[in-house]
């Protein structure tokens, strides 16, 4: 296509279709995202249409060493092609599994990295809405990078969300029910999940269907194995705090002990 070869398949979505590619003059990798227009028996194509302009409008404004970068888009009338650099050491969940779970040391080089690239992303006023280590991906170097922020949106803290969106195990209590947020807090609950997941190779809520596991996290019912330091404990304790209020912020987060270590 153009001046890419495409070499494979990375994955499919309902709309969506990721590639590597390798320019043909520089032989440089990219990931393409091909995006196809909703059809019409699929349900409304604007509300589509409006996710994948947003994601387009809002990757170009952040640039940052540990968010996905945007290189280019191109517009047919079969599809939308967004260019991006393509990141080979695969997804964070994978690196997770191969090794059961993370040593906190490591687990907080990266913690540190993606609470950079968030706590940039909400200083300019955007939430993810769908944080999960499916879209925490590796570099060649294992540095992390944000991808996907097609359910991402722009946030003031004067005015309320209430569109659900995200992944079941990382959804916020208040997605779950259906409850108004800001922004930033539900971003903070699902890196919060991800910790979890990095140091005892789960999620933190586990259940036999959906209604079990959204009960849970309705809850805040979990529990913290006893091989955990105490910093660690109190960290994830702060993080996947039922009530918005009371749940950890972003600056807290930076400067709590086990961050910091």
């Amino acid at each position: 296509i153009g001046d890419f070869i495409i070499k494979q398949t990375l994955g499919k979505g309902t709309f969506s279709k990721v590639c590597m590619a390798e320019h043909r003059t520089t032989k440089q990798k990219f990931a393409l995202k091909f995006i196809k227009p909703k059809s019409p028996q699929g349900g409304s194509p604007d509300k589509h249409n409006i996710r994948v302009e947003r994601e387009i409008k809002l990757l170009s404004l952040l640039y940052h060493p540990h968010i996905v970068r945007l290189y280019d888009v191109v517009q047919t009338a079969k599809f939308t092609m967004i260019v991006m650099e393509h990141n080979s050491g695969g997804e964070l969940l994978q690196y997770i599994r191969k090794r059961g779970r993370l040593h906190e040391n490591e687990a907080r080089v990266f913690f540190r990295q993606i609470v950079s690239a968030m706590d940039y992303t909400h200083r300019n006023c955007i939430i993810h809405r769908d944080l999960k280590l499916e879209n925490v991906m590796l570099d060649s170097e294992n540095r992390i990078r944000i991808i996907d922020y097609g359910f991402a949106n722009t946030f003031n803290w004067d005015k309320q969300l209430e569109t659900f969106c995200g992944s079941p195990f990382y959804a916020a209590p208040e997605m779950v029910n259906g409850i108004k947020y800001t922004g930033p807090e539900v971003d903070i609950w699902s890196m919060g999940v991800i910790l979890f997941f990095m140091l005892c190779g789960r999620t933190p809520f586990e259940g036999e269907n959906l209604k079990e596991i959204y009960d849970k996290i309705s809850r805040g019912r979990f529990t913290t194995p006893p091989f955990l330091s105490k910093d660690a404990q109190d960290l994830l304790q702060q993080m996947l705090t039922v009530r918005p209020a009371q749940r950890i912020s972003m600056k807290g987060i930076v400067e709590h002990p086990w961050t910091n270590k």
